[in-house]
């Protein structure tokens, strides 16, 4: 409550960071009423309903609030809350309805859900804030909430992508306006979906807001590239099997996705002359490898242009730009004198050093930041580029990406023993790095 109390001429506030905060209702109900009439901007992550507030005496919760206010400059409204508790479906509209009714100028509003399968979404769940929230704002009205794609039984027929295609671009126009997704998501497989990455273009342009990927890199680096040239709505890139976005098709063009508030991307096909062994930590000839293209100077000059197209992403509250290791792709070497170790053929080396003098200060207006990672990456942060992040980034809870991965054996192989299998290839700029003493912590 200090905040509505202290702050009376507030225009900006971002609570995402308070996502484990479980508060009474009436106390939410009262700090948003009371909030600056000034506020342009909030987004806010609370619990409000379940557990020892599970049944707030309703009558009580919708008395007027003292010192309600109006907020008629608030453009952008976005509310993470787990409402699955409001069984009877009365507490989330008498703790938001008469903040929402005051809220004549919203621009843009949403629930931060990837998918409605398994949560209620505040927005689309009570019909009262519904209504609200429609003649408040055109946004939602030519919004069709979400479509889920599986692969299907056919998914190395062909003819499935034209399939899928065709479901992305199931979408009519109202009042002469062409309707858009909510929430898309699809599972792309392995194989190329051409008419796939088509249609997901032309999403984008239409209001396409959140995109979740999965199952493999069937979208293309150019498509990739076009989404997020044309995504000017788009708020959520999430692929789950993170599909390949090329350096050279990155910097073809801005972006205009700059709404973006997560963004998994694995960028690659930047030359590393400074990279001298493979991912199993032996040798690379001269001469066969795209790695060596080039010079460190012109490989510094690309990955300046990449940084600062990632950099115009002012809004992210989560970067990915390494992958994840599967079990499944795994190689166990035994010959070493200290045990086995294992190596990632999906260790990838084609990236961003992430290292001051390869343009990392160029992200230092993602102020909003919260979670990066790096993971299974070749890079060089190293303990001056770690406490560049501490400094610059305030609201950074994660750093991922600098700790060398460990597997059970007996993951790997049921034949094995639980021993702990390390990674075998050394990577990053030393064990400095993990020494320094920040606010966040290292994954």
């Amino acid at each position: 409550m200090a905040i509505s109390e202290s702050l009376t001429r507030l225009k900006e506030l971002d609570l995402a960071l308070a996502q484990d905060k479980v508060l009474r209702p009436d106390v939410v109900r009262t700090f948003l009423e009371t909030l600056s009439p000034d506020l342009e901007t909030l987004t806010l992550c609370v619990t409000f309903c379940g557990g020892m507030y599970a049944n707030p005496n309703i009558a009580t919760l919708s008395k007027p609030v003292q010192g309600s206010k109006s907020h008629p400059r608030l453009r952008i409204f976005h509310l993470s809350t787990r409402c699955d508790a409001d069984r009877d479906m009365t507490v989330v509209p008498a703790v938001l309805l008469t903040f929402l009714r005051g809220c004549q100028n919203l621009e843009s509003v949403d629930d931060e859900l990837l998918t409605l399968r398994n949560y209620r979404s505040w927005i689309c769940s009570y019909p009262v804030i519904y209504e609200a929230l429609l003649q408040r704002t055109n946004e939602l009205k030519y919004l069709r909430q979400e479509c889920n794609i599986p692969l299907g039984f056919n998914y190395d027929n062909p003819q499935r992508d034209t399939e899928m295609a065709q479901i992305i671009s199931s979408l009519g126009k109202r009042d002469g306006i062409q309707e858009g997704w909510n929430i898309l998501s699809l599972m792309t497989g392995q194989q190329h979906r051409p008419a796939c990455g088509r249609a997901l273009i032309q999403a984008s342009k239409h209001r396409l807001r959140k995109l979740v990927l999965d199952g493999g890199p069937g979208i293309s680096s150019q498509d990739i590239q076009s989404i997020f040239q044309h995504g000017r709505h788009l708020r959520v890139f999430r692929p789950y099997a993170l599909p390949s976005l090329l350096a050279s098709d990155c910097i073809r063009c801005p972006w205009s996705c700059t709404q973006l508030t997560i963004l998994n991307l694995q960028i690659s096909g930047i030359p590393r002359p400074d990279i001298l062994i493979d991912f199993m930590g032996r040798p690379i000839p001269q001469g066969v490898s795209t790695l060596h293209c080039g010079t460190m100077e012109q490989s510094r000059d690309l990955q300046k242009k990449v940084y600062a197209q990632l950099g115009s992403l002012v809004c992210l509250r989560e970067l990915a730009l390494g992958n994840d290791s599967f079990v499944t792709n795994l190689i166990i070497d035994e010959s070493g004198d200290n045990g086995p170790v294992y190596f990632d053929p999906r260790f990838q080396c084609d990236c961003l050093e992430m290292s001051l003098a390869s343009g990392l200060g160029l992200l230092s207006n993602l102020q909003a930041l919260q979670k990066l990672r790096v993971n299974n990456m070749d890079h060089r942060l190293g303990a001056e580029e770690v406490r560049w992040i501490d400094r610059t980034f305030p609201n950074l809870q994660i750093l991922g990406g600098l700790k060398r991965t460990e597997w059970p054996g007996s993951s790997i192989n049921q034949k094995r023993s639980s021993k702990i299998i390390p990674f075998g290839r050394p990577f990053g700029a030393g064990p400095a790095a993990l020494q320094c003493n920040v606010g966040f912590k290292f994954e």
